[in-house]
């Protein structure tokens, strides 16, 4: 027989078979390893907030700002709904409110709760400074292990923070692996990885479309604990006045139906 197992179930798989991940955190690599799988990419590192993680996080940066659609209930599902986050345009969230923005269930699908999520990630690879979510990530991860968890060094974290950087300057594509594309009770893995690829070719093509010659970085204004002074970040062109405007701009429906 064929045993079958949800995505979410794969951390706990993991740590009940920890005897297969001697010497590595077992669930967290299982899972690596089953998205990297499911995505025919090789995922470099992995980074894991707990719920109280993610508020403080949120918090410490100051909040986010999204368009939102539609009123979001706080509880339900087993208790009384006790408040709403209400629809609106540039709504400013804190961590509490974000948490619950990204995962209420009352009211909604789990396709729904998907894209509010995603609206959140793609707030936070926007709005936030790369600089200070690596510092306060790393303070996050020395206050507590199940806080925050992650594989990657210290040392790599600079060009992390390099790399998100750029990122910010670039619109986010992503696609949903959900009905009527994947029947996730049933899914077509190589229908998933065909996907994926064809998603990065056709963004990659359109980055050099966009941008003719590469677009130089910022250095970003904090000091990440582990890094070796300001060597870490090449002089290159300053574009602090652009990176200020893009912090306060709202996710909106054009980047996710949120």
């Amino acid at each position: 027989a064929v045993e079958e197992c949800m995505l979410n179930g794969v951390y706990t798989l993991g740590q009940e078979h920890a005897d297969l991940y001697p010497g590595k955190e077992a669930g967290l690599t299982a899972m690596k390893e089953a998205v990297s799988e499911t995505l025919g990419l090789e995922l470099n590192y992995y980074a894991m907030v707990d719920l109280a993680g993610f508020q403080k996080l949120v918090d410490a940066m100051g909040g986010i700002n999204l368009d939102i659609g539609k009123r979001i209930p706080i509880g339900g599902v087993g208790s009384e709904i006790y408040g709403w986050i209400e629809p609106g345009t540039n709504v400013h969230l804190d961590g509490y409110h974000a948490l619950w923005f990204a995962r209420s269930r009352a009211d909604s699908d789990d396709y729904e709760r998907m894209t509010r999520q995603k609206c959140v990630m793609a707030a936070m690879a926007k709005q936030l400074d790369p600089g200070t979510v690596a510092t306060k990530f790393v303070d996050l991860a020395e206050a507590g292990s199940d806080i925050a968890r992650t594989d990657a060094g210290t040392d790599q974290l600079p060009e992390l923070v390099e790399l998100a950087i750029k990122g910010k300057a670039l619109p986010i594509e992503s696609v949903n692996f959900a009905p009527p594309l994947i029947r996730t009770s049933s899914p077509d893995f190589t229908l998933i990885r065909r996907t994926v690829t064809e998603t990065i070719d056709a963004s990659e093509a359109n980055d050099k479309i966009r941008r003719p010659h590469e677009q130089q970085r910022p250095r970003p204004h904090q000091r990440i604990p582990g890094f070796h002074g300001e060597d870490n970040f090449p002089e290159l062109q300053d574009q602090d006045q652009q990176q200020d405007s893009q912090r306060n701009q709202p996710v909106t429906e054009h980047d996710a139906k949120c």
